[in-house]
């Protein structure tokens, strides 16, 4: 599977399905719709430090 396709594929398993509680809360999420914003939080991390790793590499070669 590509990464591209990732979203659809969330999407289309999670429909429906936000509002049903996990079988146990984990770091105080009991939803699946929690755990899919705590994801996509997560991963928006990733992409802050990615992107600031990305422009001091860029700075220091210039």
């Amino acid at each position: 599977m590509l990464l591209e396709e990732q979203p659809i594929l969330i999407e289309q398993v999670c429909a429906g399905h936000l509002h049903e509680p996990l079988k146990e809360p984990f770091l105080g999420m009991k939803t699946l719709g929690d755990m899919v914003v705590f994801h996509m939080n997560h991963e928006n991390f990733h992409m802050g430090i990615i992107k600031s790793m990305m422009q001091t590499l860029l700075k220091n070669e210039a």
